[in-house]
């Protein structure tokens, strides 16, 4: 029986070990004649060869399997992978070894922990017929378990909020509370103090203000939060303190109150927002034009040159000031889905204000339905399909049009409507309650080519007779969009036509071109001082007409004032608006838009002083108003031409003893595509009511600003609150 022959297993390895000594054995096994052992598979037909035996020692990682690459002479090489998974050791005989020198063998391994690698190598020689041994190193290298921190350390003081106010607490809603925060930060770092204001409703001044005022937007209790930073925003650090304001029912139109209406042009809404060079616009009855100019508030206005009847609608703004400080005690948007104005139409939106027995009403005209941003608004007809020839039908379609409305607004800030078929073509300029309860309204009409009166005019509403001076009955309804009753309205002296000599007669409908509507003493006063037809004045109606009584109701020159032709003198006179200090004394506000004439001795403020029955011009009030020049207004389309004040349009006033105090929206002139569009402004002058001469003190008698000129933003009517 013969036990020659060698048999090194290939051991296996199941060990933790760190820096682990590897024992290798190099063998060889040889077989001598008549020897009777066997040979592995392996080593079969190996003569020549020997073998390598590899045993692991210790450790501190666990392996599953070793790799191993052995190089050697001649380029040779090998390599492969030993199995540990089951085994305490790691050994290994690797055969098929060639005789030679410079051996070198590395074995590398991962832990299963996908982090612990381990690797060495080891040389060695092998002999033909003789074992050679290796000690491998095996390096294990684990990730680092533990680490470190450097710190260093800065300091801040945090702010302290040292108290809030509110002036007052309790407060009517659309009125304002005064804010304040006194807060301080010991070391004024990392960066100087901040503050933010926020509320769960109602609005602010300037949210990011120390001294903000609040606005009350809906009845209740509101808290109100403000935090004060110094920019570092760790959790705990920024001061917050918090109060609660009460907001009671609404309380506008106040007594001994100024209500000043405006609107600010925006560009974002409506077929404005895509308004662009070569857009379609209204030209003639029978074709269109096309706009030259964009939606920049600077440049749009030049699509006029284009475009006779070119505008953009936009939001009405009613704001209640204190008119001794200034301070602003109400603001209301009235709803755009209700009603709008036209930005640039200068005449539009008077005020006036009527108390009867349920309090005061704040009345003006609006245009219902259009919406912000819509374009030719104040040249469309009143009613769909009302005039063919109206080139803005044309353009926009005959279904265009948009019914002008009385809006009635109480104290509370609470709207009702009257829409009505008037003014179809044109605008409506102001409406007041009467004395009577009954609507009186002014404007224009006939955007087209209506030259006859009455239905062979081929307009319906007849445009020459739903103008001028109109009675409405008022519906008053929730929305601008309730039903008009057939006959709700009718026109005073619908007929007014003027003839100057041979001259041939003025365009139907247009001598009634009226605006600045008052009431006085139970009858109502009103001007016409645009336009080249008619006469160009201060007319009356001696008592109040009813709706069937409209017709027959006869409109005439106030004795004194003029009684000339525009076309003739070119506009030597041109009334906006009146005002009654007592029944000698009228002051008529000029627009200044006429002939040299009327710059030199009309434009302002004038005052009348009825003497046997015949009204005479005393004096007009032009000191810190004519010729003012508003310049830098600059916005975020850039730079508006230099504004000129010229004249004076709306106009409202109080009596105080021999002193009365009137506030008047400006007139001006630029060179903006329309003058209409011009930043402008809300002044006021306080005049001797005794006086009759411009000397001694009534001579230096100056207006101020209230205020303007705001860019993007024009003041349209002024109503005291009696």
């Amino acid at each position: 029986m013969c036990t020659a022959g060698l048999h090194y297993p290939e051991g296996t390895l199941f060990r933790t070990i760190r820096r682990v000594p590897v024992l290798a054995i190099l063998s060889f096994t040889a077989f001598a004649a008549g020897s009777c052992g066997e040979r592995s598979p392996s080593d079969a037909n190996n003569g020549g060869l020997g073998s390598v035996d590899i045993a692991l020692v210790h450790g501190g990682v666990t392996l599953t399997s070793v790799s191993y690459s052995i190089s050697g002479p001649n380029s040779f090489s090998k390599s492969g992978t030993i199995n540990v998974g089951s085994s305490a050791t790691l050994s290994a005989v690797i055969g098929g070894l060639p005789a030679g020198n410079g051996f070198t063998i590395t074995l590398s391994a991962t832990g299963t922990d996908g982090t612990t690698t381990c690797g060495g190598s080891g040389t060695f020689d092998v002999t033909a017929g003789n074992v050679a041994k290796v000690v491998v190193t095996l390096d294990c290298h684990q990730p680092a378990k533990t680490g470190s921190v450097s710190v260093g350390g800065t300091f801040n003081f945090c702010p302290v909020a040292d108290g809030i106010s509110a002036n007052p607490a309790d407060v009517a809603v659309g009125f304002p509370v005064a804010l304040a925060i006194a807060a301080h930060d010991a070391d004024s770092a990392p960066s100087p103090l901040t503050y933010s204001w926020t509320a769960p409703s109602g609005s602010f001044s300037d949210p990011t203000s120390a001294t903000p005022t609040f606005v009350c937007d809906a009845p209740g209790p509101v808290t109100l939060t403000v935090t004060a930073s110094d920019g570092d925003g760790t959790s705990g650090c920024p001061a917050t303190l918090s109060l609660v304001v009460t907001c009671e029912p609404g309380t506008l139109l106040v007594h001994n109150s100024l209500v000043i209406s405006s609107s600010t042009y925006d560009r974002t809404q409506g077929a404005v927002a895509s308004l662009a060079i070569g857009t379609p616009l209204a030209g003639s009855a029978t074709a269109t034009s096309t706009a030259i100019a964009g939606n920049n508030y600077l440049t749009v206005w030049n699509n006029e040159s284009v475009d006779a009847s070119f505008g953009v609608t936009s939001a009405i703004q009613l704001t209640d000031i204190d008119p001794t400080s200034g301070l602003v005690l109400s603001k209301v948007t009235v709803p755009t889905n209700q009603v709008v104005t036209s930005f640039p139409s200068k005449s539009e939106v008077g005020l006036h204000v009527t108390t009867d027995g349920s309090g005061p009403h704040l009345v003006f005209v609006g245009y219902a339905g259009p919406g912000v941003g819509a374009l030719d608004v104040s040249n469309a007809d009143a009613v769909p399909g009302q005039d063919p020839t109206n080139p803005v039908s044309f353009a926009f379609g005959s279904s265009y049009a948009f019914a002008r409305t009385i809006v009635s607004m109480d104290g509370s800030g609470h709207f009702s409507y009257t829409p009505t078929i008037n003014y179809g073509g044109n605008n409506g300029r102001s409406a007041l309650l009467g004395s009577n309860g009954l609507y009186y309204s002014v404007g224009n009409a006939n955007n087209g080519n209506a030259a006859a009166f009455g239905p062979t005019n081929g307009t319906n509403p007849d445009v020459t007779e739903t103008t001028g001076l109109e009675v409405v009955t008022p519906i008053d309804g929730a929305s601008s969009s309730v039903a008009i009753p057939v006959g709700n309205s009718a026109e005073v002296n619908p007929l007014l036509q003027f003839t100057f000599g041979t001259a041939k007669p003025d365009k139907p409908g247009k001598d009634d071109n009226f605006r600045g509507v008052t009431e006085f003493g139970g009858a109502l006063y009103f001007t016409k001082g645009s336009g080249s037809n008619g006469i160009d004045t201060v007319y009356t109606v001696p008592s109040l007409p009813t709706v069937a009584g409209a017709a027959a109701a006869t409109i005439g020159v106030v004795p004194g004032f003029p009684t000339d032709s525009a076309k003739a003198t070119g506009g030597n006179f041109t009334p906006f608006a009146v005002f009654f200090a007592n029944a000698t004394t009228m002051y008529v506000s000029d627009e200044g838009s006429g002939n040299a004439t009327d710059v030199a001795t009309h434009a302002g403020l004038e005052k009348w002083s009825l003497v046997s029955g015949v009204w005479q011009l005393d004096y007009v009030l032009t000191l810190g108003l004519i010729g003012v020049v508003d310049s830098n207004l600059d916005g975020p389309d850039g730079q508006y031409p230099n504004v000129t004040t010229v004249g004076l349009r709306n106009l409202t006033g109080v009596v105080s003893g021999d002193q009365v105090t009137l506030w008047a929206t400006t007139s001006t002139s630029s060179t903006s595509g329309d003058n209409g569009a011009d930043p402008n402004k809300v002044v006021v002058i306080t005049d001797q009511l005794s006086a009759t001469t411009l000397t001694g003190a009534v001579a230096t008698e100056s207006f101020t600003t209230v205020t303007g000129p705001t860019y993007g933003t024009v003041y349209r009517g002024v109503a005291f609150v009696n």
